[in-house]
C-alpha cells in the first residue's frame, strides 16, 4: 500500500512540473508590448520615435527676429491721453509710460484676424497694433506713436491741438473749419467697438453721413440693426459731431473724433475704423 502511495505521488509531481513548464513557455511568446519592442530592437534602451505627441509649436507668437522689427522708443502724438512714451523690445514685450501709471505687455500676431495685437499684462486685454511705412505706430487703446525725435503735434501745429502727422500745420488740407471738423464723408467705413473685429457691436457710416448701429446679443450669430440716422457737425464744438436718431424722436448721440480713425460714440464707448 505504501509503495502505491509513493508511486502516485511521483506521478502527480511529474504532471505538475510539465504543467508549469508549459505555462512558462507560453508566457515567453511576444505579445506586442513595449518591452517586446525593446527586446526585438537588440535590447536598445529607447522608445519608438513616434510617441503620438504633437510637438507643433504655438504659431500665435512670432519668432523673436520678426518682433524685433518693432523694437525702439516712440513718443505719443495723440493729444488728451495720459501716455507719453512707448518702448518696444526685441522679444515683442513693451512698456508704456504715462503721467500716473506704467503699463507692460506683449505683442502677439493673431492669425484669425491677420493682424498684431498688443496685450496688457495687467488684465490680458488686447488692442490692435500696427506699424505703418512711415514708422508710426498705432495702438488701438492708447493712441498713435512716432519714433522718438520725430515732429510732435505741437512742433507741427504750433498750438498743441491735434494735427495729422504728415500735416504741415495748415489745416486747409484736412479740416474744414477752425473747430477742427472734417468733412462728414471722411467717416465712411465700418467702425468696431474697441478695435475688435469680433466685437458685439459696430457702426456703418456711408459717404453721406448716414449711420447704422448694429449689435449682437450673446449667442446670436448675426448682429441686428438697433438704430440709424444722420451725422452732422456740432457747430462751435471742437472735433464734435451729433448722430441724430431716426428711430427715436429727439435723440442725438454726441460723437467726438478722438483721433484719425477713432470715434467716441456718446456713452457707448470708443469705436475704431477697420478694413
Amino acid at each position: 500500500m505504501k509503495k502505491n502511495l509513493r508511486f502516485l505521488t511521483v506521478i502527480l509531481l511529474a504532471a505538475l512540473c510539465l504543467l508549469f513548464a508549459g505555462c512558462a513557455e507560453q508566457a515567453a511568446e511576444p505579445d506586442g508590448s513595449a518591452q517586446d519592442v525593446l527586446n526585438l530592437n537588440n535590447g536598445a534602451d529607447e522608445v519608438p520615435a513616434d510617441d503620438g505627441l504633437d510637438d507643433t509649436a504655438d504659431e500665435s507668437y512670432l519668432a523673436e527676429e520678426d518682433l524685433a522689427a518693432f523694437a525702439g522708443t516712440y513718443t505719443c502724438r495723440t493729444q488728451g491721453v495720459e501716455w507719453s512714451d512707448l518702448e518696444i523690445y526685441d522679444d515683442g514685450s513693451w512698456t508704456l509710460y504715462g503721467t500716473d501709471a506704467t503699463l507692460t505687455g506683449t505683442l502677439v500676431y493673431e492669425e484669425e484676424y491677420e493682424m498684431y495685437y498688443a496685450y496688457n499684462d495687467a488684465d490680458d486685454s488686447g488692442c490692435q497694433f500696427n506699424l505703418d511705412e512711415s514708422g508710426e505706430i498705432y495702438m488701438g487703446a492708447y493712441g498713435y506713436f512716432v519714433p522718438t525725435g520725430a515732429p510732435s503735434n505741437e512742433d507741427a501745429g504750433g498750438d498743441g491741438e491735434y494735427v495729422d502727422y504728415e500735416d504741415t500745420g495748415d489745416s486747409d488740407g484736412y479740416y474744414i473749419d477752425d473747430d477742427y471738423h472734417v468733412d462728414i464723408s471722411s467717416f465712411e467705413g465700418c467702425w468696431y467697438y474697441d478695435g475688435d473685429l469680433s466685437a458685439d457691436r459696430y457702426i456703418l457710416i456711408d459717404a453721406y453721413g448716414e449711420w447704422f448701429y448694429y449689435a449682437r446679443n450673446e449667442g446670436d450669430a448675426e448682429a441686428s440693426e438697433i438704430d440709424c440716422g444722420d451725422l452732422r457737425i456740432a457747430e462751435g464744438e471742437t472735433s464734435t459731431y451729433y448722430a441724430d436718431s431716426d428711430w427715436y424722436s429727439n435723440v442725438s448721440y454726441r460723437v467726438f473724433e478722438f483721433d484719425t480713425g477713432v470715434l467716441t460714440w456718446d456713452e457707448e464707448g470708443v469705436f475704431y475704423r477697420m478694413e
